[in-house]
This record gives C-alpha cells, sequence and structure tokens, in this order.
C-alpha cells in the first residue's frame, strides 16, 4: 500500500516563479546503484506547471551527471548542458601567468563558481507541447489553468568514482563489504540527481524514490518506506516516499550490506543500521542513547519525533574518514567511529553528542527550515542550543556551563575572529567555530528573554510546523509565508511577545560581528569612600562590531554588564553597568557595616597595614551569570582569589578562582588548592584546574612546593610505594579525568628544577601503566602521556630523557600494531611526540643526529602515504601531517607534499587523485593555515620570491577558484588573505617588484609604530598598563599626574540591586 502525496490547495506562485514560467509540483526518481562501476545510473520525472503561455524551456541543476537523454511528455526534446569550462581555462591562465590582486581575483572566482554551481541543463520546450499551452492558456492576463501539467523526464548517469554526490568509498581489504550513500549539502545534490539545487522554498515538492539493488544489498533513503519489490533480474527495488515537499538537498540514500537492530522500545517506527562487525557496538549505542534523547526532545517541545520513521545508519569501519555526520528527513548518517562499546569513556560522550545533534536537527533543520540563507545561522543556532540542552539532562548543570565557557575560549583563542552570521552560507556554518557562534547567540538571546519564554516559542514553532504537514483542517499557508520555514525577524517577534524582552539589537551586532568582546577589568579597595573602584575596558585590536556605513574601526560592544560584589557577614550586592563606551572608571559602594568611631584616616591606615583583614571585600566576580558570551582578563588579588575558591557555590566561579591562583607564591594559596584538588564533593574539573594551578605554584625558598603536593596526592592515590603505577580502575569515572588532567597538568610547569622532577615523574608513569585488570579502555589516557611526555623531553633538552621516551613510544606503537586503539588516537599520538622527539634531538645537536631524524621522518611519511590508500585511521593522518610539518618546518616541499592531498598534483610525476576522504582534504589545509599562523618560517617561505613560494601560491588560488567543495574553497582563500593580503601575492612578483614591495610594507609598519606610539603618549597614564596604577592616578578626581598627563573618569549608569 502506498502513501499517497500530500495535495496543497492551489495558492498563488511568488513573482519570480510566476517570472520564470514555471513550477514544481512533484517528482519521481528512480535510480539503480552500480557497485562494480562505483556509480548510479538512473531517470527523474518532474511533473512542473506552466505559469506563461509563451514557456520555451526549463532549466535544472546537473552538475557532474552526465544527462543521457531528456523528454517533455514522451517526445524527445533538445537540451544543451551549459559549460563553464572555457571560463575555467581562462581562471587557470589567470593563475598561470598573470599577477593580479587576491581581491579582483576573488570576485572572478566568486563569478566562476555561482555559474557553475547554477543551472546548466537547458531543457528546451517542443514545439507540439508550446502550441498545446497557447490553446489550454485563456488570454494574456488570465491566470494558467491548474489542470496544465508537463512532465520531463532525464535519463542520467552519474561520475564513476566521485568525490562528490554519489560516493563510493573504497575498501580496504577483502573482508570489508561496500557500501555508499549520496550526500546532497553544499550543493552537492545536483551531482547525483538533476534536480533544482536552491534553497528557494518553492522549489520544493513530494518525492517518490526508487531503489534498485543487487539481492543482498539493502537500500535506505530519506521518507518512508512503502513497498519492496524483487525484480526479474533477481535484484530488490526498494520504493520510499517523501509525502511533503522537500528540496534535493534534503535527500539522503545509503546502500550496503547492512545489519539491521529494529528499536527494542518502539520497532516499528525507528530501526538502527551497521555494517557487518559492529552489531555488538550498535546493540549498545544506538538504542539507549536515542530513546533518551526523544523522550528529553518530547518533553521540552511538546511534540514526538516529525517523522513517519526514523533510521539511524552508521557506515564505515571505524577510520573515521568515510562519513560526514548529517541529516535528512527521518535518516541519519553517522561515522562508524560514533559506535563504541561499553569499555569506552571518552567515546560515550562523542556518541551522545552526535545522536543528540542530529535529532535536534530533525526538529530544527527537517521540520522547521530557515527562510532563505540569511536565516540559515537561527536553525543551525536553535539546533546546537538544544543539543546542548539535551546533553545537560544527562551530564548535569555543571557540565553546561563549563560547556558555554568552553566554547567561548575557543572562539576567543580562534585567531581573526570567526566569519560574521549575517554573511554564512550553508557551507560555513557547517564549520565549527560558526556553529559556536550561532549557539553563543541564541544562548544569550535566551539569557535576556527567559527559559521559559524560549521554550514556548520553540513549542510553538515546531507544533505549527508540524501541523503543516498533518493539515488538520487548517487553510494552507498562502504564497511564501508558510508555517515550517523560521527568519529572524518573526522568531524575535515572537520571543518579544512572550517575554516583554527586545533583543533585536543585541541579535542585529552580533550576527554582523566577527569578533567576541574582550573585557579587561580590575579593582582596588579605597577605605576612606568605603568603596569599590573598578575599571571596565574594551579590548578592540581584535575586532568589535562592525556596524554598516562603516568604514574603518570598530565600535564596542553595548549592553548591561552585572558587576557583583561578595563582602564580610555574608553580605553580597549586584551592580548592573550599562557598557556603551571603550572604557568605564566606576566607583561602586560597599553595604557592609564600618564601625561609627572608625574616621577616614583610620580605616585607611588599618587598610595598609593589614589589607586582608581590613577590607570588607572578599572577592568580586564580572558577570557571574554568565549573560555574555566574551573574554575576560580580570586581575583580583590571590586572597580575594582564594575566598572566592573556599566559599563560591557556583561551579564556574570556582573554576575561574583556580585559574586565577595560578603561579601563585604563598603557602595559604598552595594549602587552599591542595584542600581543593582532595575534596571529592566538588566537581571533577574544578579539582582537575586546582592540580594545574598547583603544580604551578611556589614559595620563596622551595620552588616546587606546588609541584610536590600533586605528586603526592596523585602517589598516593594511584601509585605503590615502590614508586609503579597500579593497575588502572576507572569505575569511578573522577578518578580516570583525574589522572588525565593532573599528567596534563605536570607537563605544563615552568623552570628547570620542576622540570625534571616532572619529566621524571612523567616517564615512569608512562613505563609503569597498566591496564590489564581495568573493564574500561585506557587510550586517551595514554594518549595523553604519549604527549605530555614528548612535551616535556623537547623542553628538558636531555639525550637520556628523549632516548628513554623514544623505547617507550615504540613500546606503545608495538602495542597498537598488535591491538588498535579506538580511532587510532594512540597512533596519532605516537606520530605528534616522535616529532617532538626528532625536534628535540634537533636542539641538542649541530646535526639535529640525522640518522635518528630520518627514521621518524620515515616513519611519519608512511603513515601519510597510507593517507590516499585510506588505511591508517584519520586521527593518526592528522596527527602525522601536523608532525611533519612542525618537525620540517619552513620546508616548502613538505608543505607541497601535504597540499597534493587536496589537489593531486605531486612533484615529477603525473596528476593522481587527491586524498578520497573530504574530511582529511580538508584537514591538510587546516594544517596549512595553523603552520601559517603559527610559525613565522613557513610565512617567510611563502611570502618569498622564489619559484617554490609561487608555485604552492598559484596551487592554492586554483584551489580556491575551481574546487567543487566550497569548505576547501574557502579554506584555500584564508589561506591566500592571511599570507597576502588583499594585493598582488609577493610570491609572484618580480624580483625588482619585490624588493619595492618590501620597503613600502617596511615604511608603513614603521609609520603605524610611530602613530600607536603616540596614541599611547596621549591616553591618560596606566589606562593600558596597569589598572591598579591607573586607579590611584585617579582615585581623588581629575588631576594633573606627574607626567603632565590627566586621567579621565567615565562615569556610567550604576544600579544597585539585592539578589
Amino acid at each position: 500500500m502506498t502513501v499517497p502525496f500530500v495535495r496543497e490547495e492551489p495558492r498563488p506562485p511568488p513573482p519570480a516563479v510566476v517570472e520564470r514560467g514555471w513550477q514544481v509540483e512533484r517528482a519521481f526518481v528512480g535510480i539503480e546503484i552500480d557497485f562494480e562501476r562505483s556509480q548510479l545510473h538512473g531517470a527523474v520525472e518532474y511533473i512542473v506547471r506552466p505559469l506563461r503561455r509563451d514557456l520555451k524551456e526549463v532549466r535544472l541543476h546537473s552538475g557532474q551527471c552526465k544527462v543521457i537523454t531528456c523528454q517533455v511528455n514522451n517526445f524527445v526534446s533538445v537540451s544543451e548542458v551549459l559549460s563553464v569550462k572555457p571560463k575555467q581555462k581562462g581562471v587557470e591562465e589567470l593563475i598561470k601567468h598573470d599577477k593580479i590582486r587576491l581581491e579582483d581575483f576573488n570576485m572572478q572566482a566568486q563569478q566562476l563558481n555561482e555559474e557553475a554551481h547554477g543551472p546548466n541543463l537547458c531543457i528546451t520546450i517542443p514545439f507540439e507541447i508550446r502550441s498545446d499551452l497557447q490553446k489550454q492558456f485563456g488570454g494574456k492576463n488570465q491566470p494558467p489553468p491548474e489542470e496544465v501539467e508537463i512532465t520531463i523526464r532525464v535519463e542520467y548517469s552519474t561520475q564513476a568514482h566521485a568525490s562528490t554526490g554519489a560516493i563510493f568509498p573504497a575498501q580496504e581489504n577483502d573482508e570489508q563489504m561496500p557500501y555508499m550513500y549520496a550526500d546532497g549539502r553544499f550543493g552537492f545534490a545536483q551531482d547525483w540527481l538533476p534536480c533544482f539545487d536552491t534553497m528557494n522554498s518553492w522549489d520544493r515538492c513530494p518525492y517518490r524514490i526508487a531503489i534498485t539493488v543487487e539481492k543482498e544489498v539493502m537500500a535506505i533513503c530519506s521518507g518512508d518506506l512503502v513497498d519492496k519489490q524483487l525484480t526479474e533480474e533477481g535484484k530488490h527495488m526498494f520504493f520510499y516516499d517523501l509525502v511533503y515537499p522537500v528540496q534535493a538537498s534534503e535527500i539522503g540514500v545509503v546502500a550496503g550490506m547492512f545489519k539491521v537492530l529494529a528499536d527494542p522500545r518502539t520497532p516499528s517506527t525507528v530501526t538502527h543500521f551497521c555494517l557487518p562487525g559492529r552489531a555488538k557496538e550498535l546493540v549498545y549505542t544506538g538504542p539507549d542513547i536515542l530513546d533518551r534523547a526523544r523522550k528529553f526532545f518530547y518533553s521540552f517541545l511538546g511534540k514526538p519525533l516529525p517523522v513517519g520513521s526514523f533510521k539511524q545508519v552508521f557506515l564505515g569501519y571505524g577510520q573515521g574518514t568515510k562519513t560526514p555526520q548529517c541529516t535528512f528527513g527521518g535518516l541519519g548518517i553517522f561515522a562508524a567511529d560514533t559506535l563504541h562499546s561499553e569499555r569506552s569513556i571518552d567515546q560515550h560522550y562523542v556518541a551522545r553528542r552526535a545522536i543528540c545533534s542530529v535529532v535536534a536537527s530533525t526538529y530544527f533543520g527537517v521540520c522547521v527550515r530557515p527562510r532563505g540563507p540569511q536565516n540559515a545561522w537561527l536553525v543551525t543556532g536553535i539546533s546546537e542550543y538544544l543539543t546542548a540542552l539535551c546533553l545537560k539532562d544527562t551530564l548535569g548543570n555543571n557540565w553546561y556551563k563549563l560547556h558555554v565557557v568552553d566554547i567561548t575560549k575557543s572562539m576567543c583563542e580562534k585567531l581573526g575572529g570567526t566569519i560574521s552570521l549575517a554573511e554564512a552560507s550553508q557551507s560555513d556554518l557547517a564549520n565549527t567555530s560558526a556553529r559556536h557562534r550561532a549557539h553563543l547567540l541564541v544562548y544569550m538571546v535566551e539569557k535576556r528573554g527567559g527559559m521559559d519564554a524560549m521554550q514556548r516559542v520553540l513549542r510553538d514553532i515546531v507544533a505549527e510546523a508540524i501541523t503543516l504537514q498533518t493539515r488538520m483542517g487548517i487553510p494552507p499557508p498562502k504564497s511564501d509565508e508558510g508555517y515550517g520555514l523560521l527568519d529572524v525577524a518573526s522568531f524575535l517577534k515572537r520571543l518579544r511577545a512572550n517575554s516583554g524582552t527586545d533583543v533585536r539589537p543585541l541579535v542585529r551586532d552580533w550576527a554582523n560581528s566577527h569578533a567576541v568582546p574582550r573585557f579587561q577589568c580590575g579593582y582596588k579597595y579605597d577605605p576612606r569612600k568605603h568603596q569599590v573602584e573598578l575599571v571596565v575596558k574594551q579590548d578592540l585590536s581584535q575586532g568589535g562590531v562592525r556596524r554598516s556605513g562603516m568604514v574603518d574601526g570598530v565600535h564596542p560592544f553595548t549592553g548591561q554588564l552585572t558587576i557583583r560584589i561578595y563582602e564580610i557577614e555574608g553580605v553580597q550586592h549586584d551592580h548592573l553597568v550599562d557598557i556603551r563606551d571603550e572604557m568605564h572608571v566606576l566607583e561602586l559602594p560597599c553595604h557592609s557595616r564600618r564601625s561609627k568611631h572608625k574616621s577616614a584616616a583610620q580605616a585607611e591606615k588599618e587598610f595598609k597595614e593589614d589589607p586582608l583583614g581590613s577590607c570588607p571585600v572578599l572577592w568580586v566576580r564580572i558577570d557571574p551569570d554568565f549573560e555574555w558570551a566574551k573574554s575576560m582578563d580580570f586581575r583580583q588579588p590571590h586572597y580575594a582569589w582564594m575566598q572566592a575558591l573556599k566559599m563560591e557555590r557556583d561551579v564556574v566561579g570556582q573554576y575561574e578562582a583556580c585559574q586565577g591562583l595560578t603561579n601563585s607564591a604563598e603557602d595559604i594559596f598552595i594549602n587552599a588548592l591542595t584542600d581543593t584538588l582532595s575534596n571529592g564533593k566538588l566537581y571533577y574539573r574544578v579539582r582537575t584546574m586546582a592540580a594545574a594551578a598547583l603544580a604551578t605554584s611556589y614559595v620563596e625558598d622551595d620552588q616546587t612546593a606546588g609541584l610536590n603536593k600533586v605528586l603526592s596526592f596523585f602517589r598516593k592515590r594511584f601509585m605503590y610505594e615502590s614508586g609503579a603505577m597500579k593497575q588502572n580502575n576507572f569505575a569511578q569515572i573522577t578518578d580516570y579525568f583525574l589522572q588525565r588532567d593532573i599528567v596534563a597538568g605536570v607537563a605544563g610547569v615552568t623552570g628547570k628544577e620542576a622540570m625534571e622532577i616532572a619529566g621524571e615523574f612523567l616517564l615512569s608513569v608512562l613505563n609503569s601503566s597498566d591496564n590489564a585488570g581495568n573493564v574500561y579502555d585506557d587510550d586517551y589516557f595514554v594518549a595523553d602521556m604519549l604527549t605530555c611526555t614528548a612535551r616535556m623531553c623537547l623542553l628538558l633538552e636531555s639525550n637520556d630523557t628523549v632516548d628513554r621516551c623514544y623505547q617507550e613510544i615504540l613500546r606503545y606503537l608495538a602495542v597498537s600494531e598488535l591491538v588498535p586503539a579506538q580511532n587510532g588516537i594512540v597512533l596519532g599520538a605516537a606520530t605528534n611526540a616522535l616529532a617532538e622527539l626528532a625536534v628535540a634531538k634537533r636542539k641538542l645537536s649541530a646535526d639535529g643526529n640525522a640518522s635518528f631524524r630520518n627514521e621518524i621522518v620515515d616513519t611519519l611519511l608512511e603513515v601519510i602515504s597510507g593517507v590516499a590508500s585510506n588505511t591508517p585511521f584519520y586521527e593518526a593522518r592528522k596527527g602525522s601531517l601536523r608532525a611533519l610539518m612542525r618537525l620540517e618546518s619552513g620546508s616548502l616541499g613538505v608543505l607541497k607534499m601535504v597540499l597534493s592531498l587536496v589537489d593531486g598534483l605531486v612533484e615529477g610525476s603525473k596528476p593522481t587523485n587527491p586524498a578520497s576522504s573530504s574530511r582529511l582534504r580538508r584537514a591538510a589545509l587546516r594544517e596549512i593555515l595553523r603552520a601559517c599562523q603559527n610559525d613565522a618560517q613557513v610565512r617567510l617561505a611563502l611570502r618569498a620570491n622564489t619559484k617554490a613560494a609561487a608555485e604552492v601560491c598559484r596551487r592554492m588560488m586554483k584551489i580556491s577558484a575551481l574546487s567543487r567543495d566550497p569548505r576547501l574553497r574557502r579554506l584555500s582563500s584564508l589561506i591566500l588573505t592571511f599570507l597576502y593580503g588583499r594585493g598582488v601575492p609577493l610570491a609572484l612578483l618580480s624580483p625588482a617588484e619585490y624588493i619595492q614591495e618590501r620597503e613600502r610594507v617596511r615604511a608603513g609598519v614603521e609609520r603605524k609604530v610611530e602613530h600607536q606610539l603616540g596614541e599611547t603618549l596621549r591616553k591618560p597614564v596606566g589606562v593600558a598598563i596597569d589598572f591598579k596604577e591607573e586607579l590611584e592616578d585617579g582615585a581623588e578626581g581629575d588631576s594633573d599626574s606627574s607626567q603632565g598627563q590627566a586621567t579621565v573618569k567615565k562615569t556610567a549608569k550604576v544600579v544597585c540591586r539585592k539578589p
């Protein structure tokens, strides 16, 4: 029995559809999957309603598909595939020979890509059909008849071994079964199906899809399975219906010899699939996590999954390079790395996050869609926000708070800021930093509007979208203003109606900004006035809010910032400060009582004699409820951080207090950190942060006092008296994370004596670690030990230590070959550690111990050479790439070898195929970008006037212009912009032009330094140097300082409230 298509009531088409002259109504797709040739053969029929009597042609996107025939109402039609090859050759010639500004080149490349990914299949309407249309249409101004339809049929085949669209990953051995998947995101739908590959809502239509495969193969598709037939050739044909209008990019297809697991709770609607060999892990991973996620979303959004059936498919054999995580209508595709056994700890969180993300995307992404690309960030941000809330339901509120802190920190540490959400495309939103930014913006909107109001708004949006699908007696939407399409304006309007809060200025500023607000704050207590004087300054050097119409410079972020002052006698007060300018100097009154008999002069004298005992301010927190996603450099005395660590109940406050006590230099602070580390009632991340801070603490006569406390705690808990490690026992998950993070904290010590002690400790732990009797795997713990020990050997610069570490790494490599770790995490850490040791050897001798170094380079090249043939694990490949580029810093030969993984060009040989994994191609470009940002030798080599630098530059320009993957184009464009700016690349200049440009840049740098120096001299003393000095200079109001400068106080509106 087949499910009928949802028939919508007639509705007026949008003006853009009327102008082009036709509208798609529904589609029928039939494909046959050929695993032997790694391609698809099929046909697609579109039922089109003409809107104009003079309709002459219909255009489709065919991408890299090979069109065989085209028919219109059974008449063979003349079709033409518009080619952009002449323009591509023109761009190639431009790259080869001409010197062009990157700004102009990027404009030409963008225009070329718009044409290359536009509708390129032009189907001419035959004369007979045009004549019938003339008769069936009324007068010129009459609306088109509803019953008139045209059937367009296209027979086609896909490109064999394609890297986009229909992907057939290579099998690594005969034991692995073949499989394929079709990924239509980022404009790749046209590479496996001739379609209308746009984000326009009027190009959506219902689909019926028939997939033919071999008898032992199973085909899985978006939508609902309605029939399964056996053909005369002995093949199976699967029929799927997508009864609600979708875009071609929202259709997913998977085929392979799968193991099937019906969900034990809802077997009729939920099914799990994996390839042979992973069935046991599928039972452990799939049903329980999905059931927990479905229950949360049902309770939070008030509706069950908005699909008739839901299918989870885990592809690959654990190498992590084959399959991206993606969501289609009722179909979630995961990499096999997501599967794990009950022995894994870290991988369980990865799997839970992946499955929660797919379920969230089913609500916001499939059921609720963005109204146009400019609103895509909102749907992405809500999906990420809901994913974090679902994880919070499992992992707790403490995890959620620190998770927001972590993603904010990752954005602040990103060089050059992040992409503007207003400019983000669909491919940009696949980037982690863009998704984090969208998530943080939705999070800040929720903090201002309230959780209850946000939940009501999201419930209403989901309910209306599902109502549209079910058609429960409600009239259909008019034109394009239907339910299920979400835009920023309507979302903020709903939120304002439910909460009474207008957050449009916040959303406008953040959506158009490339950066995160960066605050520098400091305070001091004035005993004469019994008040706190505090400075809040925004650092605009990393970017601020870029507003429309603004040519140069940035504006500071604006809004209300909460300052919470904790005082003696349990008094605490919140002060709301309006942030409008770049800097504010605030005077905040203290509310604790002071003795009536004590004069101001006497209070000041007592404060100077005993600041800790006579100061009523215990500690201060800026934005304690984390209403702003920000970077905060807050300076307060160590004794204030100690009070916060002892008395603060909020996990973020405790975590910040541990960070503030880093490098503390008194016994009282060391004892406070030791008590925190030993307190089993505290959240584990607070304890691990305390361990890291304690390892760097010291006293005047003992530089290793804090480190010895950490090692004493570790030895007492995890080691025997002989110094050997006890058998690992991770039954208490807190102990597992303590072991890992203490090792990482010990590796961060400085000072010769402390590093020698830490080096011996790490080598002993690495040598005696035993996981034989443990019920959990220790892969990530071993990876941490390898990385930290090698880093410490690099700092110690001792031949004996390097040799001992090298032997341990070889031992773990031998073990990983016999028993591969989950996702190859140990192999990846070992390759990175080998590179660290080679760098250490190079520091120790002039020749860098050439034989030792060559041996390590050969090991890395063996791992990297397997990249193109897809043999090692993804983590090991990526780690080897990073390690080799670090070891051969500044070598353009190594950089060209890494670049060949992207474009397939190998020096001295014919062009070869690039790495078949798109994930690995992106990783190669990210490693090049990271090397450019962090390694001065790489930057100098690429900016030099040499043939090798020019070759790398031209290859990068070719990728940015001609690659079909928009993510590769963006990464290569970022590298070029970072190295050369918007002008002509230095590597392409002639020697004379290069010298002239170098002199011009030097002169510009000198002028900039002079300008900055002049600005510094004109600033008030201490504004950007030391907050304490600034407050002391301006404590008595506006006055002349010793340098003849006046310190100006900028007042701010301060509202005091009790919590």
